[in-house]
Order: C-alpha cells, then structure tokens, then sequence
C-alpha cells in the first residue's frame, strides 16, 4: 500500500508541477486538458479511417470494406496531416523538456 501512495503523490506532483511553474490557474488547465482530449479523439479517428486495416485490427469494423492507400502521395498526406497535428499539439501543451543538440 505505501509503494501505492508513494506513486500517487509522485504523480500528483508531477501534474502539478508545470501548474505551478508556469502560474496557470486550474481553469486554464482544464481547458487545455480538454483540448488536449479533443485533439487526441480527433487524431485517433483520422488514424483509424486513413489505415482500415489497423482499425479492422483493433476491432472497429467501419472500415472493413477497405484497403488503405498505399500511393506515394497519400503518404505525403499522412505526413502533412501528422506535422499539422504536431503543431496543433505544440500550441496546447508546449514541450516541457528540450531535446540539446551537441
């Protein structure tokens, strides 16, 4: 059980670390944690109807009487789509960690 709370307040922390560094108030957290869960239900469904076979695979059969596109240029979509959903979620929760190039 102590090996239990000891997770929960490292966690606890954790999510309120960048709210108190950054001074945001808990309403403008909420909001972004809402934005976040939208931005990921929306990328999820775009997955699922742009690669049928995956979501055949994981159970969703909407999309059973598909292939998927496998062209050169539906894979230049896709990744024009991802970097658009990158920066969408840059813009709501920016990175905390910087990756430095030596």
């Amino acid at each position: 059980m102590t090996v239990i709370r000891g997770l929960i307040l490292v966690l606890g922390l954790s999510l309120l670390g960048p709210l108190l560094s950054t001074g945001q108030s808990p309403a403008s957290l909420d909001a972004r944690r809402k934005a976040l869960n939208d931005l990921l239900a929306e990328q999820w469904e775009y997955n699922l109807r742009t690669n049928p076979i995956q979501a055949t695979i994981l159970g969703d059969k909407r999309y059973n009487d598909q292939l998927g596109d496998f062209s050169e240029e539906a894979v230049r979509k896709d990744l024009g789509e991802a970097r658009k959903f990158l920066g969408r979620f840059e813009a709501i929760a920016p990175p905390v960690f910087r990756i430095r190039k030596r």
